[in-house]
């Protein structure tokens, strides 16, 4: 049973079960017992106790992580020609050398004893990046030699390379590869004529990921095919668990330089509301693993934080992926000589917290969102709220039952 409350301007959706109240949006929660959930529903006093009990206080900023970030480009180089590539503007093919894995590698380690900080993830993209399968085994290596430092690797792949060589490479390794049906792969994602899904799954499947390691597979979504999720549910089954520990889907992103060729007409909020109310209860179903997610406290992005960014395979340095490489504002060779270089240029983005962003203190969606990001001038994504506790809903209904109390 769900009932409402307004909590700092955003409201709230509080699930009711046998001896528990919880909030959706942030997890918190309250134990009750048989008589108090009868009280619950029917005081209408009472219940606005305990709903101040579930109402956490609004934090003044977000939250630095006690780790960093940083995206490697090692190639630009790939073996598909995807209708949908963020980088289809771009046709030089530069991959990464070893003077600048170098240069890479000291900025890291200075990065993270000069921020205090001992850990970080070492994001690998291109391209497909695992083409620079040597440049990526030496830079791993690198970094795993430094006795005061912990990294830990995550590839974006397209799985037609073998992964198996990445998990013995590192202790601490995520790979998410994208993939959908056959007939809509071979179609947005193109290799010649050729169907790529069979090598894709076999060398998926000839990964045994340790403890310390994960592979996901992510469904790229577009308003062409959402009818096939459950489809494409049953066609993975044989990956689960088996080295496949996850599934999640994402919403394709529209660039005017693929217009001719890819344009997905859902919209952000079409897609909030179906993997909330749609995805996630097939997941679930399907004895996917999914979480109840915890909106608050807000954490500062890779963008935001200080001394992250991302390092492009010809040196250039930008904040993130959402930063292009025309908008760089320094390369590798000049952090080499001055790394505190990267804070003072990106500034004004790395000194601003989201989460004061002008507008966002009176918006519902903030606890979700985290705030505008210096990328997201002009937009606001308020059915990101809705999505979070639809979600966060459908765990609770599948664990406790929909007519829960």
């Amino acid at each position: 049973m769900r009932f409402l409350f307004s909590m700092n301007n955003t409201p709230v959706q509080v699930f009711l079960t046998s001896g528990l109240a919880v909030n959706l949006l942030t997890g918190d929660s309250v134990t009750l017992s048989e008589e108090e959930c009868s009280r619950y529903r029917n005081d209408v006093m009472f219940r606005s106790e305990v709903n101040s009990a579930l109402a956490t206080p609004v934090p003044t900023g977000s939250q630095d992580p006690d780790y960093l970030t940083f995206t490697i480009e090692t190639t630009r180089v790939c073996n598909l020609a995807c209708t949908y590539c963020y980088q289809n503007d771009r046709k030089t093919k530069e991959r990464i050398s070893y003077d600048l894995i170098d240069k890479i590698v000291d900025y890291i380690l200075w990065a993270c004893r000069d921020s205090g900080k001992r850990y970080a993830e070492i994001r690998l993209i291109g391209g497909e990046p695992l083409i620079a399968r040597p440049e990526t085994e030496y830079l791993v290596e690198a970094l795993e030699s430094a006795d005061d430092c912990t990294f830990s690797y995550y590839a974006d792949t397209n799985g037609c390379l073998p992964l198996s060589w990445l998990f013995e490479a590192a202790e601490r390794v995520s790979v998410c590869v994208c993939l959908t049906l056959p007939r809509d792969h071979n179609k947005e994602r193109y290799s010649s004529g050729h169907d790529t899904t069979e090598r894709i799954i076999r060398n998926i499947s000839r990964v045994s990921p340790n403890a310390t390691q994960e592979v996901a597979l992510c469904y790229n979504a577009h308003h062409n095919n959402l009818g096939d999720f459950e489809d494409y549910l049953e066609w993975i089954a044989p990956l689960q668990n088996n080295p496949v520990g996850q599934v999640f889907a994402s919403n394709l992103d529209n660039y005017t330089f693929n217009e001719l060729r890819f344009f997905n007409s859902l919209t952000s909020a079409e897609f909030d509301y179906w993997y909330g109310n749609v995805a996630v209860p097939l997941l679930l179903k399907y004895g996917w693993p999914v979480t109840f997610q915890e909106a608050l406290p807000s954490c500062l992005c890779q963008g935001h934080q200080p001394y992250s960014c991302k390092f492009y395979a010809s040196g250039e340095v930008t904040i993130c992926d959402a930063m292009q490489i025309h908008e760089s504002r320094c390369d590798v060779s000049k952090l080499a000589s001055d790394p505190g270089m990267l804070n003072r240029v990106y500034a004004d983005i790395k000194t601003h917290d989201p989460w004061v962003s002008t507008g966002c203190s009176s918006c519902f969606a903030r606890p979700v969102c985290g705030g505008r990001k210096w990328c997201e001038i002009g937009e606001c994504r308020p059915s990101a709220c809705s999505r979070h506790m639809a979600a966060n809903l459908k765990v609770m209904e599948f664990h406790f039952g929909s007519d829960a109390s």
